[in-house]
């Protein structure tokens, strides 16, 4: 819901909320059949109001993003449909296997951080853009799940502009979150739109001596008369990202073809992943995923 009052502010509210599905087994008719379909408030999403007053900026206050979540997503590529610098999501749910075949208890998704931050029940300000340069704060709590007595706060730093063909955006974030590890990061995204070639990187570190960084290459075409073409290759280092590991890296190529009539994406991408272990060594892993995604 969003409106405009008679003094010129505006006023946005919000809700967001993810639902229970049947087991996923079952789905497919091989597994129990019962359905778990108690919504509880881990699946809140966003419950948020948001004033945006002339001249000063936006005030907002409820569960929604803290001021430094997205700050390393930046990205012109048209890939992220499969490809970002969260390469874990690509195979998110999969637990990492050991050099043994033993499966541990630990998903791939947790040996590629991005150190973004996250949504919380917060307070925060948003400042009006100035020659392409905007700033935000935020204190939050976390309300979704028990015994997180943490104290969040984040500041963010964001820039935009453009020059004939060229676009950049960019920013750095700090978010202190008390009791677990703090952490710095940023990315930078670069476009030539009229040859359609793009970079992105990526890059953060914590307070536990755990960093990484992420590069992509880009190039977006219109070799159809229904929609653009964009293929991109990536790749991701880390350094300490978890207890038991030393590093993990990742690289992928991605292909996103629109279909600009439907609002659709047809993507592929092939991704691998290799863990080094500190004491017991994982198997690499290899990715080949497609798909199609509307938009309405």
């Amino acid at each position: 819901l969003e409106t405009d009052l008679n003094n010129g502010i505006g006023v946005f509210a919000n809700i967001e909320t993810g639902l229970r599905r049947t087991d996923y087994d079952s789905l497919f008719g091989i597994g129990p059949t019962e359905e778990t379909t108690d919504w509880n408030r881990t699946l809140l999403r966003k419950a948020e109001t948001r004033l945006s007053v002339p001249n000063v900026g936006y005030f907002s206050f409820g569960q929604g993003n803290m001021a430094a979540d997205g700050i390393t997503g930046f990205d012109f590529s048209n890939t992220t449909a499969t490809a970002t610098n969260s390469v874990g999501d690509t195979a998110s749910g999969e637990l990492a296997v050991f050099s043994d075949g033993t499966i541990s208890s630990q998903g791939l998704e947790i040996f590629f951080p991005t150190f973004d931050a996250s949504r919380r029940f917060r307070a925060r300000y948003d400042s009006l853009a100035k020659n392409g340069l905007s700033w935000s704060v935020s204190l939050g709590k976390e309300v979704l799940q028990d015994n997180n007595d943490n104290t969040y706060a984040d500041a963010a730093l964001r820039f935009e502009t453009k020059w004939r063909q060229f676009r950049v955006k960019t920013g750095i974030g700090y978010a202190f979150n008390d009791e677990s590890p703090d952490f710095l990061s940023g990315s930078l995204a670069m476009i030539d739109d009229q040859t359609g070639l793009n970079l992105t990187f990526a890059a953060g570190t914590n307070s536990t001596d755990g960093s990484y960084a992420y590069g992509k290459f880009g190039f977006i075409q219109d070799f159809f008369k229904w929609g653009g073409t964009a293929l991109s290759v990536d790749y991701y280092t880390s350094s300490n990202p978890t207890s038991g590991a030393s590093g993990a890296d990742s690289w992928g190529f991605a292909l996103v073809q629109d279909i600009d009539a439907n609002q659709a994406q047809i993507y592929a991408t092939y991704r691998t992943y290799q863990i080094d272990g500190i004491v017991t060594q994982y198997q690499d892993v290899k990715v080949l995923a497609a798909g199609i995604r509307f938009t309405w």
